[in-house]
């Protein structure tokens, strides 16, 4: 039995004497230099791109965020040095990966139909850096992840990259006993669900000098995952491909400074949803376009700045099922039965109008989106089974779905926000306030209108003697208004009833007479918006201390405490149902017949988050090091279950319609790591020959073991053993993972042509511990994925 035991404390207690004594040591030998880079404290931090190729990474915004940031969470879990092509679930200091934005260039291009992931991505090889703009940021509306794209700083380059990775192979460098308490092999993990096949990528660029720039890149990938499995349960391959062209203009002799930006990209992937290990017949066949313009203007005024920004985003996406006909689907699984399927055609239109004046700063803003959507489903029923443990009996449960219909959903917002900052020698005062407006459709019909207003204040101390800055804040913020709402109250979404079926003439088609009791309905068009149905807020508290050390070190302390409120939650119409003890538990026994869904406003308990940060960093002529260590606490409601679409405070879903799902379901959400450190290590050996490394240590992801019984009506329920995260013998956490990953980078001018290898190892130390277990387990547990094996990549450009 793998069970987790705990915070090991003295594993960390060593970690932190050898890390930074090998910080000290290492610095002492290096020269004094220009290389900086700032540290975050009450500011966003920028990630250029400079600093992410000194460490090694799967150039994916993933892979970077959790080497240089230890709160930030990409789910699922990074495969070491394989590029995605699948949109991530990124989580940061207790944010709902569905309430995260995503910008070009300062312009959102989140998902209209699926909030929290971006409608694409940039090329790798125009990008300039990466902001993050997490709980400080001033204005609202910028929060979240920002790719940078621009010029290249060389020009009059063609540039040719192609990469490949393979698995390195080999036991353990370290023995189980010290790095791997529970490794995932001894308890049922089998071994070749670690093993990848050969992947490869190949991208090639050109720009010019004379403003302009024009890339494409094109990436293709192989990758395996523990669902995948052929007829014979063997497992096979995901192939995914992504192609991007961009293009660049800048003109800096107009009146006003100008630059425009076109993009578009194909992606193609022929199981969609394998990342979220779903099964290989559920997973889709994904083909998508996106389009993206964008125009940015600035002009400096004598006593401030005005700047314009718009853009204009369209992606067109087919989704199809591999499944064609109905399965039996076990009531014990996470995935859905209906693929979310269909043609899909997002737009999204944003402007901005940004005036500075002295001390002043206002901006005004618009943003409107909108989805067309025909979802397809693949047949017109699924079939749920239930095996009751106890006797053996099976009961077996057909849903019909109603036909498919077109629909379209749109969001408008509007924003005008205004901040202010002054500086009284030692101390500084800044903060804003903003106002907002938005309202949702759906086929015609208005679903929700919001006018909200929030704002912060920010003080900072500035010492001169020692160096110190301390900031101290406070923040009220609603919301926002996302798809992910809007698309839960369209009437035209999928619906469905379902009925007890008992198959008398074996033919495995539903006859009327074949069918028993409505015992549930469930889609659009049985949810509704509750009375009194309020805007989701939270309230936040946040400081950092940064104190400079001679002239090349840099120590930050930060830490916030957060507070959602009136977030989401689904309920019944009403409960006329009784209740009846089973083994403890006092379960809900829900009556026969149709259900009607309301979203609400869940204020029994709040969740919160509550993290500190401390962060090292030394920079000279050829060394960069940079030390990290987090504690963080997420904690709260969420929908009975295991991963990112289930256990996250702002994910709605029916099951939370039951009193059932709440047994429990308080407890670490998905984000939650607990504890986490990273050591990043980057060493110019000489002008073309870099090092770099990194060393993370991670706290397993929360889960829940699950028990089913039977109501009085013969209906399964879902029951939450223990709450997430809480400690006891068989765990409620996966174990934790320590990995190290190197770099070598080598670029070369041989005749005046530039090459770039760069060698990567991932996971050195053959760290299996695992990252995916089942949860239907009684006592015992069952470990279904390891962490990724050791891996070599190897990447070779060539620039002419």
């Amino acid at each position: 039995m793998a069970c987790y035991r705990g915070f090991n404390f003295k594993k960390m207690k060593s970690i932190s004497i050898i890390a930074p004594a090998l910080f000290l040591a290492v610095t002492l030998l290096c020269e004094p230099s220009a290389m900086s880079m700032s540290i975050e404290g009450t500011e966003p931090i920028m990630i250029e791109k400079e600093y992410i190729e000194i460490i090694p990474h799967g150039r994916t915004i993933g892979s970077i965020f959790e080497n240089w940031l230890t709160p930030a969470v990409f789910l699922p879990v990074e495969t070491g040095g394989l590029s995605r092509v699948d949109s991530p679930r990124f989580t940061c200091r207790g944010i709902s990966w569905v309430e995260q934005n995503w910008r070009l260039n300062g312009i959102d291009i989140t998902d209209p139909f699926r909030s929290g992931f971006p409608l694409f991505g940039p090329a790798w090889d125009s990008l300039k850096g990466i902001q993050l703009r997490s709980f400080q940021e001033n204005n609202p509306y910028r929060l979240g992840v920002n790719w940078i794209v621009d010029l290249p700083e060389t020009a009059d380059k063609y540039r040719i990259s192609y990469n490949s990775i393979f698995p390195a192979g080999g036991g353990l460098l370290i023995s189980e006993g010290i790095m791997d308490r529970e490794p995932s092999y001894p308890y049922g993990s089998p071994k070749e669900r670690r093993r990848y096949k050969f992947s490869s990528e190949v991208s090639g660029s050109y720009s010019v000098s004379n403003g302009f720039y024009s890339g494409i890149e094109a990436l293709i990938t192989e990758r395996k995952f523990p669902t995948l499995l052929d007829e014979g349960g063997n497992l096979t391959r995901e192939e995914a491909e992504k192609i991007t062209f961009t293009s660049i203009y800048r003109n800096n002799n107009l009146v006003m400074p100008l630059r425009i930006l076109f993009l578009t990209q194909y992606n193609q992937n022929d199981n969609f949803g394998a990342n979220l290990r779903l099964n290989q017949d559920e997973t889709l066949s994904q083909k998508n376009f996106a389009l993206h313009l964008q125009s940015n203007a600035r002009k400096e005024l004598s006593k401030g700045e005005l700047e314009i920004l718009s853009g204009l985003t369209t992606r067109l996406e087919k989704r199809e099922p591999h499944l064609k006909k109905p399965r039996i689907i076990e009531f014990d699984t996470e995935s859905g039965p209906v693929p979310d399927a269909g043609n899909i055609n997002r737009i999204n239109f944003n402007n901005s109008l940004a005036r500075r004046y002295g001390v002043l700063n206002f901006e005004i803003g618009t943003q409107l989106t909108g989805v067309f959507f025909r979802p397809e489903i693949p047949f017109s029923q699924t079939v749920l089974s239930y095996t009751d443990p106890q006797d053996g009996s099976t009961t077996v449960f057909v849903t019909n779905w109603d036909k498919t219909r077109s629909t379209n959903e749109f969001v408008g917002k509007g924003k005008f926000s205004a901040e202010f900052s002054k500086i009284w020698g030692f101390f500084s005062l800044s903060g804003n306030v903003y106002l907002d407006t938005a309202n949702a459709y759906a086929n015609g019909k208005s679903l929700l209108h919001w006018l909200g207003a929030g704002g912060k204040v920010l003080s900072k101390f500035f010492i001169d003697k020692t160096g110190t800055t301390i900031g101290i804040g406070t923040l009220h913020q609603p919301s926002k208004l996302n798809s992910y709402i809007v698309g839960y109250l369209n009437s035209k979404r999928p619906s469905g009833k379902q009925y007890r079926w008992t198959d008398l003439d074996g033919n495995g088609i539903t006859e009327t007479s074949e069918l028993g009791d409505l015992v549930a309905t469930t889609g659009g068009i049985y949810h509704h918006k509750g009375e009194d149905l309020k805007r989701p807020y939270h309230d936040e508290f946040f400081f950092s201390i940064k104190q400079g050390i001679g002239r090349h070190l840099e120590i930050l302390l930060q830490g916030a405490h957060r507070v959602f409120s009136n977030y989401f939650i689904v309920n019944y119409g009403s409960y006329d149902g009784d209740y009846t003890t089973i083994d403890g538990f006092e379960l809900y026994n829900k009556p026969l017949g149709e259900d009607e869904y309301y979203l609400s406003n869940y204020s029994e308990k709040r969740s919160h988050y509550s993290g500190i940060e401390i962060q090292l960093l030394s920079e000279w002529e050829r060394l960069y090091l940079n030390f990290m260590t987090s504690a963080f606490l997420v904690r709260g409601f969420a929908p009975i279950g295991n991963g990112p679409d289930f256990n996250d405070y702002a994910v709605i879903s029916e099951d939370t319609a039951s009193p059932n799902s709440r047994i429990n379901a308080v407890g670490r959400l998905d984000s939650d790591r607990a504890y986490m450190s990273n050591l990043l290590i980057g060493y110019r050996i000489t002008r073309s020959l870099s090092f770099g490394s990194t060393v993370k240590y991670r706290d397993g992801e929360p889960f829940s073991q699950h028990r089913i019984y039977e109501d009085m009506n013969g209906i399964p329920v879902r029951v939450i053993r223990k709450p997430r995260g809480e400690w006891e013998e068989g765990g409620t956490r996966y174990t934790f993972s320590w990995n190290i990953d190197l770099r070598l980078r080598y670029a070369p001018t041989i005749r005046d042509r530039e090459f770039l290898v760069v060698f990567d190892m991932y996971n050195l130390i053959g760290s299996a511990t695992e990252i995916l277990e089942s949860y239907r387990v009684e006592d015992e547990r069952e470990s279904l994925e390891a962490v990724p094996p050791r891996m070599i990549k190897l990447q070779v450009s060539h620039l002419f």
